[in-house]
């Protein structure tokens, strides 16, 4: 565990409403921010053409901004020509997008309103839509496959120019048997949450807004499925099937002996938040990922548990202290994040516990990795789970065997220096020796 001091960003994917201000505290459960729909199609609205204006002169007519809702019908730009009054009005209601000077035009889209009540799959039976159409030729035009992501108006099969059928969801495709596609509706989360305890720093725009907040910090190698907050759980056992129940839904549960791919099957039937453990098996979490699992880049499956895992993919327990300060949080609110990116960016899982006392007996440290740091290495083959000391800092990018240059350090793990990535090394706390 560390004590960190911890900035983060928190933006909504498109313009919504903020609700804190600068200087506010907020818990990790609070709402910052709130989108009440989604876009849909994009309308290109040729505004200096239909104004007979120069293209530059486009935001000096504007009486709209990006981000804004309108109306169909509403007045997006005037101009004044001898006293007369030119409009140009919005063709739809609407999200104003860009508004381009370079082009002269603006970009609406559709609004859509969110629906997350939707619980049911929705199925398209093609054998009743195409009724009178030979079986082969619908098969054929079928233009969506099982994983498929969806959203509003998206052809998912067309016979012919005029005869199509199109998604009235935003979901992913189930499945396709006997000429009937299956949809399962995403739950888009339309309230943004502060995630990080802390103090609202900046607000930016319409759709950001930045926390920043001292907390205790679990890091992990792998996880899946994005953010997740509720109840922390700890368990003594593995976590199995029989250990679940209604009881567990909404909360995370802190697994550190394992837990088997059918627990994560029924706690995600349950709606458990995410489960937190040690290690799995890669295959175990492709298969528990689903259709849709991207290797390098998780956080956006189609999962209602997430998942986290502390050690990886091999066998290897987390250290007992570690464990035993988590179980201190058993029935308190916790947020995490499995959303991991093996590349650029190098995202990976945590555990944010909020601090509330010093009522937990763990050594505090908030350690920036430098000469003479303890440190434990994570994912570089069979070193990962090693332990060494930090002999120096590379100043120059080195290149891996895959090619890639990265910032490395030079560790010594018993009484070898080997060339580890600074973002696969993460300080292993304990008192420096330089």
């Amino acid at each position: 565990m560390k004590l960190v001091n911890l900035c983060r960003e928190r933006t909504l994917p498109y313009p919504g409403k903020i609700s804190v201000e600068v200087g506010q505290k907020v818990d990790s459960n609070d709402n910052v921010a709130v989108l009440d729909y989604v876009p849909g199609n994009v309308y290109k609205v040729p505004v200096a053409k239909m104004l007979s204006l120069p293209y530059h002169k486009l935001d000096q007519v504007a009486i709209v901004e990006a981000g804004d809702q309108v109306e169909k019908g509403q007045v997006l730009a005037v101009n004044n020509v001898f006293y007369q009054p030119f409009v140009c009005t919005s063709p739809i209601k609407g999200i104003v997008g860009i508004i381009s000077k370079q082009l002269g035009q603006m970009y609406l889209r559709d609004y859509i309103p969110l629906d997350n009540d939707a619980t049911d799959d929705v199925v398209f039976d093609l054998n009743k839509i195409f009724s009178d159409v030979k079986r082969n030729i619908v098969t054929q035009n079928i233009l969506v496959k099982p994983g498929s992501k969806v959203s509003p108006s998206q052809i998912l099969a067309q016979v012919s120019m005029k005869r199509y059928v199109t998604s009235n969801i935003y979901g992913q495709v189930k499945s396709i048997t006997d000429k009937r596609i299956v949809i399962s509706a995403y739950k888009i989360n339309s309230e943004l949450k502060a995630y990080l305890p802390g103090e609202v720093m900046e607000i930016g725009g319409r759709n950001a807004v930045t926390i920043a907040g001292k907390v205790y910090q679990l890091q992990g190698v792998y996880g899946l499925g994005g953010e997740r907050q509720g109840l922390l759980k700890a368990v003594d056992n593995k976590l199995d099937y029989q250990d679940l129940s209604s009881a567990d839904t909404g909360k995370i549960i802190f697994a550190p002996e394992g837990v088997t791919l059918n627990a994560l099957r029924k706690a995600n039937e349950l709606g458990v938040s995410a489960v937190i453990t040690s290690n799995m098996p890669f295959l175990t979490v492709k298969e528990y990922a689903g259709i849709d699992f991207v290797p390098g880049i998780t956080g956006g499956e189609n999962i209602t548990t997430g998942l986290m895992l502390v050690k990886g993919f091999v066998p290897q327990a987390i250290d007992q202290n570690v464990v035993d300060f988590v179980r201190h949080y058993d029935g308190e609110w916790v947020a995490m994040t499995g959303t991991t990116h093996i590349r650029a960016g190098a995202l990976r899982p945590e555990l944010i516990l909020p601090v509330k006392d010093r009522r937990y007996p763990i050594e505090e440290y908030n350690e920036v990795i430098k000469e003479g740091s303890l440190v434990e290495v994570k994912r570089s083959g069979c070193l990962h789970g090693s332990k060494g000391r930090v002999k120096r800092i590379l100043a120059q990018p080195v290149v891996l065997p895959s090619l890639i240059k990265v910032l490395a350090a030079v560790v010594e793990i018993d009484q070898h220096e080997h060339q580890v990535p600074l973002t696969n090394i993460m300080p292993a706390g304990g008192k420096n020796n330089g």
